[in-house]
């Protein structure tokens, strides 16, 4: 639980909400997961782990009734500055509070879902995104890539700092980022495909972040894939 309590401290921090402090836009391949939406006939949105707002309000401003959740009250307080007009709470992802079959779409975006830990916490918050979709209805998210070979020599030297630790080939590892240093949950698309099957999910889609045309270039040189699933 310290390690958790440390994820949660450095996301609260002011130097965390500064740095994500980003004008609306959508990263890499969330404009598949809006497409896929609209292609749906999604009206409802649930945006976990929006951060300062980033996402919730290009989802808006596409006309998708929207409602924004982190568990970082300073991330929540930063969005409610920047865009008064819409809905944003405080909410952990282990503990939606809203009824069964409300949403029309969930949207975990940019690897949110990686830094809640332990595992069964994970697991928990997949439960409560399955919970409050309707029937049918679509779960959007990225994470980080297990299978990614580190050409970089930012990542050679992360992963080197993780072997030291003994963390270089477990699914919690180290991610360095320039607010601080947090445990971050890396898997496999199989691992995904598999343990989203187990939740209630359906498979849809995953993309690599760089639009690969190979999947095996996706698959080992992407450090992100984003994830389409579809409640059954």
């Amino acid at each position: 639980m310290k390690t958790e309590n440390n994820n949660t401290t450095i996301w609260n921090s002011d130097k965390t909400v500064e740095h994500y402090m980003d004008s609306p836009h959508l990263s890499g391949r969330e404009n598949d997961f809006m497409e896929a939406f609209k292609i749906a006939n999604v009206r409802k949105i649930l945006d976990v782990g929006c951060g300062t707002g980033r996402t919730t309000a290009v989802l808006a401003d596409h006309g998708f009734d929207v409602i924004g959740v982190d568990y970082s009250s300073a991330m929540i307080e930063q969005a409610k500055k920047q865009y008064p007009k819409l809905s944003f709470a405080v909410m952990n992802a282990m503990a939606l509070e809203y009824p069964q079959n409300t949403f029309d779409a969930v949207l975990f975006s940019f690897n949110g879902i990686d830094y809640l830990y332990p595992e069964q916490s994970r697991e928990k918050a997949l439960q409560e995104i399955h919970r409050v979709l309707k029937p049918g209805a679509l779960f959007a998210y990225s994470s980080h890539n297990g299978w990614m070979i580190s050409v970089r020599k930012s990542r050679i030297r992360e992963w080197i700092y993780n072997f030291i630790q003994g963390k270089a080939f477990a699914r919690y590892r180290y991610d360095y980022r320039p607010f601080g240093n947090l445990l971050t949950f890396f898997g496999s698309p199989s691992y995904h495909k598999k343990t989203l099957k187990r939740q209630g999910f359906e498979f849809v889609a995953n993309y690599g972040g760089k639009k690969y045309r190979s999947v095996f270039f996706s698959t080992f040189l992407d450090p992100y894939i984003y994830y389409l699933f579809r409640k059954q």
